[in-house]
């Protein structure tokens, strides 16, 4: 066979429709270089791969919706000069995968560094480029490339599709800037015995992604990242997803980071996933020596590892964590809920630590600057956890200071008590073991919620018109006594609180008394207020916890 018989475009119609009948629908057998812009029809499909596809030189090809694609063993589609356009709908997705019945894998669909990137508009809206929506990609992973979808040096857009049961991760890119992953259910992909990629998704060197809105459920990684791995990948923005039921082989049965700078990881439920590494843990979130990690307003819940039932933090630098619930989590050696290990610069506020199994917080060695409740006026709660509430195992360095390096500030956490013995029963440091640093918790919150200066909607000690202005941006919140907007300290941000700050205007904290505005001012403020209403994400708990003991009720629900 010579190279121009070997690399043409094959369609063979094979003559169905003669035996069974003229209403059969005929394959089209496909294979080899594509070179001009070619567009198959759900009227000609299916599609049979007997040979790879490569498209090459420019070339588009578009996919309708309906379309399926039926690939032989180990062939693939590579797009290295071009775009794939492949926009299914919802109700007539197009469909990748394997031409067999048994157990054969077909390989994967590929974007090169010459492939056309995605393009958007200022809204974020998909303007041209490769794309992959409302896709099937199944049954791939037939060959050693990692990923039934990869990526080099390419950004397409991948939303709303379903990459399932694949023999291999999901989606593997490398130097990917840009990427946006976004609307896709991820579910039961396993990357086998070998390889250091993610089950789900798996970014290298790809700064700037973002994931968004998936479901990602029962993938498996035989290293790290049951569902999420980055790893060197600055600036990435992994918020709103569903991470339930992944586990892996090392650390990060969730989500694992390994030296990936400014990440913002928001408002994703990461529940039930599982780590089996002996060393280090990690069940929902594990990093490894990133700086400048945000963790913010998730729920961390029914995870298990050997350390770090919910999070481990290893050599890790200026983490926040903000508005978490991190509960009923479980760890065999220590760290139920968190885990730290040589960390410095981690900083918690107005989160919930609540039941975990194998302590609330565990410190090991060398770290520093690890402050539990930053905001006095929205107090970190830890309470209910097994073992301690909090292990503080740093060595000591004999500093009486709350900052000092091998000590943690405590100070201002609601420990579900006022009785100062039932707080130091709960907390392991110097005073247990003199090898170690204290933990400073004086003074401790009196309660979950803080005394509020009525009116007060933003809690800057003061009743003035920038809390109409409060009540207006956080209308139709839900939570706790005293989050942002609530005047009146009934938890629910509404037309009342309007009025609280009316009765109370001029008030301030310790000074009593109340200046009422002009009526004309106080019409327009109310008028203006009440003409946007805004809700969160999720239903029923806003900033972390509402006031009850039951701590599963405590965890938000995710959409």
């Amino acid at each position: 066979m010579n190279m121009s018989q070997k690399f043409r475009l094959v369609f063979a119609v094979v003559p169905v429709a003669l035996i069974l009948g003229t209403t059969a629908q005929a394959d089209t057998n496909v294979g080899g270089m594509i070179t001009t812009d070619t567009h198959w029809t759900a009227g000609n499909g299916p599609y049979i791969a007997t040979q790879s596809i490569l498209v090459t030189n420019g070339a588009t090809l578009t996919i309708d919706p309906g379309v399926e694609i039926r690939f032989d063993l180990n062939r693939a589609l590579s797009v290295v000069s071009g775009q794939l356009v492949a926009r299914g709908t919802e109700s007539e997705p197009i469909t990748f995968t394997k031409n067999s019945a048994g157990d054969d894998r077909w390989g994967y669909i590929s974007f090169g560094n010459d492939s056309i990137d995605a393009s958007f508009d200022a809204n974020g809206n998909y303007l041209s480029g490769s794309i992959l929506e409302h896709n099937i990609v199944e049954y791939a992973g037939g060959t050693t490339v990692n990923g039934a979808i990869n990526i080099e040096s390419a950004s397409p857009y991948l939303a709303r599709s379903t990459i399932r049961n694949n023999g291999t991760g999901a989606i593997y890119a490398k130097y990917a800037e840009g990427l946006r992953i976004e609307g896709n259910l991820i579910a039961g992909n396993d990357t086998g015995n070998t390889g250091s990629t993610s089950g789900g998704v798996y970014l290298y060197k790809s700064n700037n992604a973002i994931i968004a809105d998936n479901t990602l459920v029962n993938n498996h990684s035989w290293y790290d990242g049951g569902a999420i791995y980055l790893k060197y990948s600055d600036n990435v923005s992994v918020a709103d997803n569903s991470i339930q039921n992944n586990s892996a082989g090392y650390h990060g049965g969730g989500v694992s980071l390994l030296r990936t700078d400014n990440v913002t990881i928001s408002n994703n439920a990461i529940t039930d996933n599982a780590s089996s590494g002996t060393q280090y843990g990690g069940g929902g979130l594990y990093d490894f020596e990133s700086d400048g990690v945000s963790i913010i307003g998730n729920t961390i819940s029914d995870n298990t590892a050997n350390r770090g039932g919910g999070v481990y933090l290893h050599g890790s630098a200026n983490i926040t964590f903000a508005d978490d619930v991190i509960s009923d989590n479980e760890a065999e050696v220590d760290g139920g809920g968190v885990s730290m290990y040589s960390s410095h610069s981690v900083t918690f506020s107005e989160d919930l630590i609540a039941n975990n199994l194998g302590h609330g917080i565990f410190a090991d060695r060398y770290g520093s600057g690890i402050i539990l409740s930053l905001n006095p006026e929205h107090p970190t709660a830890i309470l209910g956890n097994s073992g301690y509430q909090v292990w503080n195992e740093m060595d000591f360095l004999a500093e009486a200071d709350p900052s000092g390096n091998a000590n943690i500030d405590a100070r201002n956490v609601w420990w579900g008590s006022t009785d100062t013995a039932t707080i130091e029963a709960g907390i392991f440091d110097f005073f247990d073991d003199a090898s170690y640093g204290v933990v400073f918790f004086d003074p401790y919150a009196l309660s979950e919620s803080p005394t509020l200066l009525p009116g007060d909607a933003n809690n800057d000690g003061m009743v003035s018109a920038d809390d109409y202005g409060s009540v207006q941006l956080n209308f139709g919140d839900i939570g706790v006594a005293g989050i942002p907007g609530d005047a009146n300290g009934d938890g629910v941000v509404s037309a009342d609180d309007y009025g609280s700050v009316q009765l109370n205007f001029g008030a301030m904290a310790g000074l009593g008394g109340a200046l009422v505005p002009e009526p004309a001012t106080l019409l327009l403020l109310c008028i203006g207020g009440l003409a946007i209403l805004r809700r969160r994400r999720f239903d029923g708990v806003h900033h972390g916890r509402k006031e009850s003991t039951n701590y599963t009720d405590l965890r938000r629900l995710h959409r």
